[in-house]
């Protein structure tokens, strides 16, 4: 028994142009589709880079803000520890917490530096004045105010 041969209607070569066309066409749409996912990634990734960015520069304002703020802490840490050498009442419970204070406040200028100076991503360091402290009521009590007079009563 023989099987019958294919024959394409407009020869071999007919079919051969026509397989071409497809497989140009298929190709063709392959690369608009992957040139338009490309364009989609560029600007899915853009404002992800822009969203990062935001929170950096954010992050280090707030981190900026409190270097700013290292010399109030300083003087309130150096009053609590007056307190404590005034104190003749020796309570344990009190001078751990100035303690444990004392350890974050050094752990905290520790990240502040590092952040500030090296995993900035290279972003400019913001300058804190005075300006932006808030004021007194949006605060609530003043941070800097000082607990005890400067004689030690």
């Amino acid at each position: 028994m023989r099987w019958p041969l294919f024959q394409p209607p407009d020869g071999w070569r007919g079919f051969l142009a026509d397989v071409a066309v497809v497989v140009i066409g298929v190709v063709l749409a392959l690369l608009a589709q992957e040139f338009a996912q490309s364009l989609q990634w560029n600007k899915d990734v853009a404002a992800q880079r822009g969203a990062l960015r935001a929170m950096a520069e954010d992050n280090l304002k707030v981190i900026a803000f409190r270097r700013f703020q290292e010399p109030c802490v300083e003087r309130r840490l150096a009053e609590v520890e007056t307190i404590f050498r005034l104190h003749r009442g020796n309570q344990p419970i009190l001078r751990q917490a100035f303690g444990e204070a004392r350890a974050l406040d050094a752990r905290i200028k520790g990240v502040v530096d590092e952040a500030l100076t090296s995993n900035n991503l290279g972003l400019p360091l913001p300058t804190i004045t005075q300006k932006d402290v808030p004021t007194e009521e949006e605060w609530g009590e003043a941070f800097c105010r000082p607990l005890i007079h400067s004689d030690g009563k």
